[in-house]
């Protein structure tokens, strides 16, 4: 009997906005908390766009941050495209 790893290629995009004004947010980081080789940051509109490898084919989380921000971790499914909603820290007066 013979067993092998399955590391799996994921893919997965999509926008990052502000939770109460749904304006898009720049340059906050991605990344998969266990691998420090998958990071990226959204572009000037809040669009992402990510690939890497994963021991799980069918799913994969991700650390969405950036200061003045609520830390997010999602779980996606492999090759979806998601809005991803991140809260102020700062409270409004």
């Amino acid at each position: 009997m013979t067993f092998t790893a399955c590391d799996c290629q994921y893919h997965l995009s999509g926008v990052v906005l502000d939770k109460n004004t749904l304006k898009p947010i720049k340059d906050v980081k991605i990344s998969n908390p266990h691998s420090s080789s998958s990071k990226t940051l959204t572009k000037e509109n809040g669009d992402y766009e990510i690939y890497g490898l994963s021991g799980r084919c069918d799913e994969i989380t991700l650390l969405f941050m950036i200061d003045g921000y609520e830390t997010q971790k999602i779980t996606f499914s492999n090759n979806s495209t998601d809005t991803v909603l991140l809260g102020s820290t700062t409270a409004f007066k």
